[in-house]
């Protein structure tokens, strides 16, 4: 069991005074892989993580998204088919965070299950397909975001959002008899109670000269399921 799973705890320390190379060269070898096939792997995840060229550098040189991959690195030594990864976007900048949600896509098409234990709900949502949320030890709600999302919406009601050119003042007038109409940076939000995408699109054709240039619903946030079902339900 043990070698179909990987594990990045947060905080994973590694030896400064040795190179990214080194390290998980000694890692491997501790996980009882065999000199011959430790240096293969570790050129193999080294390649799989981006940092091949930074692979004799000292990891006390290491930024905090670099020792985050490397960490990853390590957690694929045994070629799991199973990766648990624990608050692993803490601390990293913005552009560390983005090449970390490519890496995990990447790893996830591949086939790999990807469990990650997360506070930074925006940083994450649009690269988890199965949600569990929890308050206190205790599960709240979970299933497959698309499901918690719908169920959301038929609760909470829908949003639109649409940008047009030409009449446009007319149509924020047909479409306050659907719902709420806001107006947010050049945009109309419409908020409703159901699914009333055919009703707008009605509104739509019987407008005449609109030119349409956006139309789109808003889903709910990974922020907006979590409040919702930590406070509400």
């Amino acid at each position: 069991m043990r070698r179909k799973v990987g594990l990045l705890p947060e905080g994973f320390g590694f030896y400064d005074h040795m190179t990214a190379h080194q390290n998980l060269l000694y890692l491997a070898e501790l996980n009882g892989i065999k000199r011959e096939e430790a240096e293969r792997k570790v050129v193999e995840v080294l390649k799989i993580v981006g940092l091949e060229e930074q692979k004799d550098l000292k990891v006390k040189a290491f930024s905090r998204g670099m020792k985050q991959r490397l960490g990853i690195a390590q957690a694929l030594l045994k070629d799991p088919q199973l990766l648990i990864l624990d608050e692993p976007t803490v601390g990293i900048d913005p552009e560390g965070a983005i090449g970390f949600k490519m890496l995990m896509k990447r790893l996830a098409s591949e086939g790999k299950t990807i469990i990650l234990s997360t506070h930074l709900l925006h940083e994450l949502g649009d690269i988890c397909d199965y949600i569990i949320l929890m308050k206190q030890g205790k599960i709240l709600t979970q299933g497959f975001l698309k499901d918690l999302q719908k169920e959301y919406e038929e609760r909470k009601g829908y949003v639109y959002e649409i940008k047009a050119r030409r009449n446009a003042e007319k149509l924020s007038e047909e479409l306050r008899k659907i719902g709420e109409v806001e107006l947010k940076n050049g945009k109309i939000v419409l908020k409703c109670e159901k699914d009333s995408t055919e009703e707008i699109n009605s509104v739509f054709k019987k407008i005449d000269g609109l030119v349409l240039e956006e139309f789109r619903v808003i889903e709910p946030s990974l922020e907006n399921l979590f409040l919702y079902y930590y406070y509400e339900r």
